[in-house]
């Protein structure tokens, strides 16, 4: 991946700059990539990696040196540089920091990671924005610091073998890990709105948490419904317009959000719409209901085919995102890819982010106590009975929960319902999302103005009766532009604004009721079992159960009794089964994938 780095290491200064230094600056992914180095002293070491219009940005003035990765939107050279000189005054503010920078934070709008050294002090300031839209990660022990966007180039600075196992069983039961946990062992996520100091004269490393939204404070019901609606949809097209470059293309489907995006689209800046379409056709529908929507506003639209995806393209995933990205998610390579080829100097929108308008989960009766939270985030999220987890990692789901809970308690809401909310919206939105959306930024800068800060704002300060049965989505679309509000939605088969919609609604109501047995057997969109599970992820999941590189963290017992019982499951759950384990490989040097798999195919 591209982005910044930064190692620190108190003693040992002859090892920082003839071995860190030294893979810092010659590992790159491709022949588009190439190292820089930003700043050096003794013990501290700043550099990116990065492709010709990946965004890195250099200011230096008499007082600080600032490298920022990332936009600023809507801000030009001399406004950004204006920005970094107040955010420096800021930082260096021991005082009043942490409350001036929640004030900095929650006004800018903004994709970024920025680092300041103030030379008066010799004091490093990290920073990122306040949803962590470029996922960070840092690895803090025996006086050695390294923070990178790469968690790969990470784990082999620092020489790092094992798996976090309790990590491991969060990814294998939700689909991503918790708090700071990754799935690599001593490798921390970098949370949103954090600041990390490093203090180079006294050898100090302090990491700070400057603003966690609290959902609970931020609902406004004075606003009339009628200035709600109208006061979204001027922030989203403003966040749209200010997110525009010189060529723009949205990742069309059939579904709300991506029409939303392309409905707030300034036409007049070349703007473009794909779609894309798998070697299995799944996408189809999406596809046509993207070419309707693309055609009734005028917009240029067409269509990406793609074959199956390999196992060299399943190892390559595994290494850039180390497994925070689902390694399903390789089918995407090839689209990415083929964009790259075919267009040149674009901004990638995604509608990534529209859940926040929709209805969020509501409960029927009130929640008690912090188990009955874990009840119902075990019941609304995981997929897949723990018994099988605990065979597979020997981690009890009491040692799940305890960790889980540990990191609820540490919300700002006191409503336990809430705090569910915000453990959705920082869990699954903000990072498990976010992992997917980075993986493009391998190859282009990709965004969305749902996560421009004032439009997100806004969205949650939106009362939930307002979002109930999409009423206010619906308006929201409607006052973006009717004509795509009319066209059918793909998961519901008719359009938003239809009076279909409420009846759909209640009959989802009724089956969230029923037993699981009974309701993943009728779910709508649930995937086909065992006979439509690929023939060549069978055969690899047999061959890696039975192979002597089998990691010893994990038991492959339990992974064979998985399998014994997989036409209980689909394929998604299959793969967040077997990615923690690939990613133990990684870190071992025994992955097959890019050998024995390189071109096998899987669907």
């Amino acid at each position: 991946m591209p982005g910044i780095n930064l190692i620190f290491k108190k003693e040992d200064v002859g090892f920082l700059s003839s071995t860190l230094k030294e893979k810092l600056l010659t590992s790159n992914w491709d022949s588009r990539y190439f190292s820089e180095s930003y700043f050096e002293t003794k013990s501290l070491f700043i550099s990116g990696n990065r492709y010709e219009k990946y965004p890195i940005y250099i200011f230096e003035n008499d007082d600080f040196l600032a490298v920022i990765e990332g936009f600023l939107y809507n801000e030009d050279a001399k406004s950004i540089e204006d920005e970094l000189v107040k955010l420096h005054k800021i930082v260096i503010d021991n005082t009043k920091r942490q409350e001036a920078i929640s004030k900095w934070l929650t006004s800018t709008d903004g994709d970024f990671i920025i680092v300041i050294r103030d030379k008066k002090t010799a004091v490093t300031y990290l920073l990122n924005d306040v949803f962590a839209r470029l996922p960070l990660y840092y690895y803090l022990k025996n006086n050695c610091l390294i923070v990178s966007r790469e968690q790969n180039r990470l784990t082999e600075l620092a020489d790092i073998k094992n798996i976090d196992m309790i990590g491991a069983a969060q990814f294998m039961m939700l689909g991503y890990t918790v708090g700071n946990r990754t799935l690599v062992e001593e490798c921390n996520y970098f949370l949103p709105g954090s600041l990390l100091l490093v203090d180079e004269n006294k050898g100090e490393v302090k990491l700070e948490r400057n603003y966690v939204f609290n959902f609970e404070s931020m609902v406004d019901y004075t606003t009339s419904y009628k200035k709600h609606v109208e006061q979204s949809v001027a922030l989203f097209k403003k966040a749209t317009s200010k997110r525009q470059y010189i060529k723009n293309i949205i990742g069309l489907s059939g579904g709300l959000d991506s029409r939303a995006v392309a409905a707030a689209f300034d036409f007049t800046r070349n703007c473009q719409a794909i779609s894309r379409l798998s070697v299995n056709k799944k996408e189809l529908k999406d596809v046509k209901l993207a070419k309707k929507i693309a055609t009734k506003i005028s917009l240029p639209f067409k269509v990406l085919n793609t074959e199956a995806f390999t196992g060299e393209m399943i190892y390559k995933l595994a290494l850039q995102k180390m497994g925070l990205n689902s390694l399903e998610n390789a089918f995407n390579f090839q689209y990415e890819e083929k964009l790259l080829q075919q267009e040149n100097d674009f901004v990638y929108f995604t509608g990534d982010g529209g859940d926040r308008i929709k209805p969020h989960i509501t409960f029927s009766k009130k929640l008690k106590n912090y188990e009955q939270l874990m009840d119902s985030i075990i019941e609304k999220n995981s997929v897949l009975p723990y018994k099988y987890i605990e065979d597979i990692t020997g981690v009890t789901m009491d040692s799940v929960r305890k960790d889980i809970i540990s990191f609820l308690q540490s919300f700002p809401e006191q409503s336990l319902e809430i705090k569910y909310i915000h453990f959705m919206i920082y869990e699954s939105a903000f990072k498990s999302v976010f992992e997917g959306e980075d993986r493009k930024r391998f190859y282009f800068w990709t965004v969305t103005p749902f996560y421009a800060t004032d439009f997100f704002i806004k969205s949650m300060s939106i009362p939930e009766n307002y979002k109930k049965n999409y009423k206010f989505y619906k308006d929201f679309l409607i006052k973006m532009d009717k004509r795509v509000a009319d066209i059918e939605n793909a998961a519901w088969g008719f359009p938003i604004s239809s009076f279909k919609l409420n009846l759909f609604l209640y009959s989802k109501n009724v089956a969230k009721m029923l037993p699981f047995q009974i309701k993943k057997y009728i779910q709508a969109d649930v995937e086909k079992l065992k006979k439509t599970h690929h023939t060549n992820l069978l055969l690899f999941l047999s061959e890696l159960i039975n192979s002597e590189d089998f990691p010893n963290d994990f038991n492959n017992k339990g992974l064979s009794y998985f399998k014994d019982n997989i036409s209980e499951m689909n394929t998604t759950v299959i793969y967040k089964i077997i990615t923690p384990i690939i990613v133990s490989q990684l870190l071992q040097k025994k992955s097959n994938l890019n050998t024995r798999y390189a071109n096998i195919e899987f669907i």
